[in-house]
């Protein structure tokens, strides 16, 4: 939540490089990322429908299904039961996302 009587916005001139480094850093993790995810598939098809993969004897990687759970339809609820959805609405504080401008200055 902003302060009451903050300003609108700040100069940043003299953070630029600050800047910059967030975008080389944030383009960095997503090229890590996008390979993590490229490792992960190729592991996943090598195991396949096994429970585990070892080297050397020892478990590195598990690979096991989760227990079917449930979830509430919330939505459903809120159309056919609006009286009981909002008695448990619960406030929460407004968010405040730090949004990076992808463009290069």
């Amino acid at each position: 939540m902003t302060t009451p009587n903050a300003p609108a916005f700040v100069d940043l001139d003299d953070l630029a490089p600050w800047v910059d480094s967030l975008r080389v850093v944030r383009a960095q993790l997503a090229d890590l990322k996008a390979k993590e995810e490229q490792i992960v598939e190729h592991l996943k098809r090598s195991i396949g429908d096994a429970a585990e993969g070892r080297i050397g004897g020892r478990t590195v990687i598990t690979y096991r299904r989760s227990r079917p759970g449930t979830r509430l339809d919330v939505d459903r609820l809120k159309a056919e039961r609006p009286d009981i959805w909002e008695q448990y609405l619960v406030p929460k504080q407004p968010a405040r996302p730090f949004v990076l401008d992808q463009a290069a200055a």
